[in-house]
């Protein structure tokens, strides 16, 4: 442990070695100032690549403070140990976070390329193709700060499942709309259910993941909008083309429902990683009364 002295044996066996290092010869006079810098230096040039060659273990100097006589510490495993299993857990759900978020700007931006096809269904004007276009951001203005609030109540996880669900089946509810109003009114719900998706997310993975990791999961997460409109934006055209826009909003809604599914067997609830707050001093005792003098 730390605080004892090597054994004095020890220190008489690393003597020899030592004082060969340094050229084994006493000087007198000026010179010797210079040659006990410089052995000082060589011994310190030695301790430092045994420090840095050896293993990853920590070494410590003797009691008399000579860098050449070092001693191993005992290795800690256990720290690193039990992070490993619950570092891989934060992982497979930031993977999980991934998916939601690629299946969410999915469903959000499918009506861009698909409005094309429903105005060629349906009887609408330039005012209905706006209607329709902005119906999802209505929605999803209107839940952001209330499901922040509602995950801080039942928990980030339920919220991502329920909205998840909600999604699916709105997207659904879009391929068996009958009119523009209710098409839009379908979008609008939409919206409501995947607003509280992007702040509960945060609150979900963030207190999981130690400080060091955040930026990383944050890169992750936006990854997942990246590619879901560089494959949404193309390809939703095109499936529209060969099935018709509800086959595509029905496609969209069996794979948000397809998340939901996954959501629900894998994810879990992970436990915090944040320091334990530090509780706040006690406040000094009021002094004692002095009695009054008769």
């Amino acid at each position: 442990p730390p605080g004892r002295c090597a054994p004095a044996g020890s220190r008489a066996r690393h003597r020899p070695a030592l004082r060969s290092l340094g050229g084994g010869s006493r000087l007198d006079g000026p010179l010797a100032g210079a040659a006990a810098a410089g052995r000082g230096m060589l011994l310190r040039c030695v301790g430092l690549a045994l420090l840095f060659a050896g293993p990853a273990a920590a070494y410590q100097p003797a009691c008399d403070g000579r860098l050449p006589l070092l001693r191993r510490a005992p290795l800690v495993a256990s720290s690193s140990a039990v992070a490993a299993p619950q570092s891989r857990a934060s992982d497979r759900q930031l993977y999980l976070l991934f998916g939601s978020r690629f299946v969410q700007s999915i469903m959000r931006l499918a009506m861009g390329p698909l409005v094309v096809y429903v105005c060629g269904d349906m009887a609408c004007d330039a005012s209905s193709r706006g209607q329709l276009l902005s119906s999802y951001s209505l929605g999803y203005l209107s839940s952001q700060i209330a499901g922040g609030a509602l995950a801080d109540r039942i928990g980030p996880r339920l919220v991502i499942l329920c909205a998840s669900a909600l999604g699916g089946a709105c997207t659904l509810a879009s391929a068996s709309a009958r009119s523009v109003r209710a098409l839009c009114l379908a979008q609008v719900l939409l919206g409501v259910s995947q607003g509280p998706l992007y702040p509960t997310s945060i609150a979900y993975l963030g207190p999981a993941l130690p400080p060091s990791k955040r930026a990383h999961a944050s890169t992750v997460l936006d990854l997942g909008i990246t590619l879901a409109t560089l494959l949404a934006l193309p390809f939703s055209g095109a499936i529209a083309a060969a099935v018709g826009w509800r086959g595509a909003f029905r496609l969209y809604g069996v794979l948000g429902l397809a998340f939901t599914a996954l959501w629900a067997s894998l994810s879990l609830d992970l436990p915090s990683q944040d320091p334990p707050p530090t509780p706040a001093p006690a406040a000094p005792a009021a002094p004692a009364a002095t009695p009054a003098a008769p």
